[in-house]
């Protein structure tokens, strides 16, 4: 079917860290002239300073608040990217929060058939209306005199010291903090404060820009802090006496965790070409992976056409190419499991071109469809199953088999449902003989049925519906999906002996506790003990969420950048293929899919 749209939409994961990373800006107005020898402000600070601000040394910017909405973040990013080229020496640059905004929530605007992204996500934008900004094609004469880039995203460490050299070498510092629900926060006099005590650190859930600070602040209402000392911090939902500044305390349990800066660069524009009407596949990506790679997708019963995305796609000369207006996509029929044909074909002034790139579809566990009953046990000991994915209603014989089997338990069978055509793996249930059946539990569905099981003097340990791999000895328990909790653990991990959870060297007894990758299983019967540990598949850091901080820790360890991935967050890491010991540019681009809800799961 064909897809061509006149205005097209990038999609991008909304998390600073990388949306920011990659969004290029420019700014425009004849009184932004300064394109070369950019040289730092002088203004002499030390961390020893007790007081210290970027505004107080002229970086008077315009205060913007973000409204209604989920804004925050773009509107700290962009201001910590101002805070960066004033440092450089570049005076106050007026970016457009609004724009950052359109990026970080994932949706490419165009106004005027002038495209909103070029090269990695490239933004042109006329800062000078914060609120309406124009939006200019990559070479209109006179849509900017400087254009900068961000070139760098660089991680602080969360100690004060180093917080306060990064003020002072980056100019603002990008920050996280708890907000909704936070008892610590609210007014004292003109001051609006936080000094958020918030047990779970991550939890962050508002962004702010560190841009100075006060040993001796303590403007905080009584009890709330221990010690004086504050950080000052630009909040684009403040609405106080004092604008949009905020004053969060050195004791405050989040700010610290997650501080970040960014290097900037001036970004000269391309030189005008004349048209070349080629395709180049130099750089062209599909869903993140580079061109004539291994695109798949697991079996849904739908059409995949709306979740092919091309991006970096230019022609001959350089020049990049635009949905809608220079090419449209097109597939082959792509509902069932087998490989079917994208075909990237021109038109306009690429008319005749055309790019072909295999996409295969790849069968549904089913184990992790949404429901699996035996609805009737029939005289000849057979059952009826109803089997249901998504809007779709399994058929026996094309979608499934049944076999049979007699259960350890007396009195009961085992009825293994297969799956075939569409969807592999298997699932059981036991059932009793012309009585109700038993719903019953998933197995391991990477393995069969142990035909000969442990004597029941022994210790032993049954994993059913997760996965289980071992590497240098330690056995882990894989697949286990976010948000999960201890009891749908001990639903799915039975034994003969006791079971025990520990998040590091602390017994968890709080059934409702929210699985994290590091948590270890220790199953104990007399003498004998058998120790796994749990891994929740994307949860890289081990904090129990999959988020931007995971994507980052994958995209930089395969980027080569930071290699310091082992044990439990290694295995973590491997989520698309975890029979294999290797991450790759698969895994990230699967954790981003999952953070964008077109994966459901990364089992």
């Amino acid at each position: 079917m064909k897809r061509a749209r006149a205005k097209s939409k990038i999609k991008i994961v909304a998390l600073i860290v990388v949306a920011c990373i990659i969004a290029t800006l420019t700014i425009s107005g004849s009184n932004k002239t300064k394109t070369s020898n950019v040289v730092t402000t002088e203004y002499h600070a030390s961390v020893s300073d007790s007081k210290y601000s970027t505004v107080d040394e002229g970086f008077n910017f315009t205060m913007v608040g973000q409204g209604s909405g989920l804004n925050c973040y773009a509107y700290s990013s962009t201001k910590a990217m101002e805070a960066r080229l004033f440092k450089l020496g570049y005076g106050i640059v007026n970016f457009s929060e609004p724009h950052m905004t359109d990026f970080i929530k994932g949706l490419g605007r165009s106004y005027e058939g002038a495209y909103t992204y070029d090269d990695v996500y490239l933004e042109y934008l006329d800062p000078e209306d914060e609120n309406g900004s124009a939006l200019y094609g990559p070479y209109e004469e006179g849509a900017y005199s400087i254009r900068f880039k961000a070139t760098e995203w660089v991680e602080i460490g969360d100690d004060i010291p180093t917080i306060k050299q990064a003020i002072i070498d980056y100019g603002g510092l990008d920050a996280t903090v708890f907000w909704k629900g936070n008892t610590h926060m609210g007014w004292c006099g003109n001051d609006e404060v936080m000094a958020t005590t918030q047990a779970d650190e991550s939890k962050g859930n508002h962004g702010v820009t560190l841009l100075g600070w006060d040993d001796n602040y303590n403007n905080f209402p009584s009890g709330w802090v221990q010690n004086p000392g504050a950080f000052l911090a630009y909040n684009p939902a403040g609405n106080g006496c004092r604008g949009n500044y905020l004053w969060i305390s050195y004791e405050d349990s989040i700010v610290k965790k997650y501080c970040c800066a960014f290097d900037m660069a001036e970004n000269p524009a391309p030189a005008q070409h004349d048209p070349v009407y080629n395709f180049s596949t130099d750089g062209l990506t599909i869903n993140d992976i580079p061109f004539g790679g291994d695109i798949s997708f697991t079996f849904t019963g739908g059409s995949f056409d709306d979740h092919l995305l091309v991006t970096a796609f230019f022609n001959t000369e350089g020049v990049q190419l635009h949905e809608g207006t220079d090419f449209y996509v097109e597939c082959s029929p792509n509902a069932a499991v087998g490989t079917f044909q994208m075909f990237i074909k021109g038109m306009g002034a690429y008319e005749g071109q055309q790019l072909q790139q295999p996409v295969n579809i790849t069968p549904k566990d089913i184990v992790t469809i949404d429901k699996i009953e035996i609805t009737k046990v029939n005289d000849d000991g057979t059952v009826n199953v109803e089997a249901v994915y998504g809007n779709l209603n399994l058929v026996k014989g094309t979608d499934y088999d049944i076999e049979y089997k007699d259960s350890a338990t007396a009195g009961k069978k085992v009825a293994t449902i297969r799956g075939k055509g569409n969807y592999n793996g298997w699932a059981e249930r036991e059932f009793s003989v012309n009585t109700t059946p038993d719903p019953g539990t998933n197995p391991d569905p990477g393995t069969d049925p142990d035909p000969n099981p442990p004597a029941t003097g022994k210790l032993a340990v049954t994993i059913n519906t997760y996965g289980t791999k071992e590497v240098g000895g330690t056995k882990y328990i894989n697949k286990i999906t976010e948000k999960q909790t201890i009891t749908n653990l001990e639903s799915n991990v039975k034994s003969n002996g006791t079971i025990e959870i520990y998040d590091g060297a602390n017994k968890v007894s709080d059934k409702n506790t929210k699985i994290k990758t590091g948590m270890k299983l220790v199953a104990k019967k007399d003498s004998e003990t058998a120790e796994y540990i749990l891994v929740v598949n994307g949860d890289v850091n081990g904090d129990g969420i999959i988020n931007g901080i995971d994507l980052m820790k994958v995209s930089r360890y395969v980027s080569g950048a930071d290699k310091n991935l082992t044990g439990a967050n290694l295995v973590a890491a491997n989520v698309s293929d975890t029979t294999k010991d290797t991450i790759d540019d698969k895994d990230s681009s699967r954790i981003s899919r999952y953070m964008i809800s077109l994966e459901s799961n990364l089992n």
